[in-house]
């Protein structure tokens, strides 16, 4: 894949998120039912919520995951696998890369409000993945699905260059998986930067399509195109 860096393109000033429930998204990803709304959750620590949100920022209410635990979530993403929407709630954070193992969650993408309803309902988990990286222990916030080849693909965050991993999206085999290392990628500060830690990834997502991926760093992001 070839990377193109899109922060040297204008930026634009999104809305303010409106619901002051949401304290550090970490993860946005936006609805297979209807293209105006996204879904966005809270980094570690916080509820177990999954918030709904229009393009502006508007809050559109909350849907609880029961029976979750938000160790650290931090990346979300949504995909349509055999005609249903899915949500998947990447809790992958390991900030001193001390955690044996790490969980993505499954849920279907609930019934959405009507046009000036708040949503509030819940989902059950449809599945769990529980899952150790190959090679150690691995601070990951970026996430993201490959539906068409049923692939889950996942980048380190603290290593240098970022390590892509892979796991399967359909596998039923019990049991903790791993997620297996298949490459790194190239994702450099601009000349001249002076933030520290600048190039990690914070978030990774697949379009529709399947034919592009973009990697967000504190810097800008990234979009790579799949080579044919």
């Amino acid at each position: 894949m070839m990377p193109n860096l899109l922060a040297e393109e204008p930026a634009a000033t999104l809305p303010k998120i409106e619901s002051d429930s949401i304290r550090e998204a970490s993860g946005l990803a936006i609805s297979q039912k209807d293209g105006g709304l996204l879904w966005t959750l809270n980094d570690s620590g916080g509820t177990t919520d999954l918030h709904l949100m229009g393009l502006k920022g508007e809050d559109r209410g909350t849907v609880k995951v029961e029976g979750a635990a938000n160790r650290d979530w931090e990346d979300l993403s949504s995909f349509t696998l055999d005609g249903t929407g899915y949500l998947l709630i990447a809790d992958t954070g390991d900030n001193q890369a001390k955690h044996d193992t790490s969980t993505l969650l499954i849920v279907r993408e609930p019934t959405l409000p009507a046009l000036g309803r708040m949503l509030a309902t819940s989902v059950k988990v449809e599945r769990t993945i529980e899952f150790r990286f190959e090679g150690g222990s691995v601070d990951c916030e970026s996430v993201a699905v490959d539906a068409g080849a049923g692939k889950l693909i996942l980048l380190s965050k603290r290593t240098q260059p970022p390590q892509g991993f892979e796991l399967s999206l359909k596998s039923a085999a019990p049991g903790i998986q791993t997620a297996k290392r298949i490459g790194t990628t190239a994702v450099e500060s601009p000349a001249g930067a002076s933030l520290p830690f600048g190039n990690q990834p914070t978030a990774l997502d697949i379009s529709p399509d399947c034919s592009k991926a973009a990697v967000v760093t504190y810097y800008g992001a990234f979009v790579f195109t799949r080579s044919k």
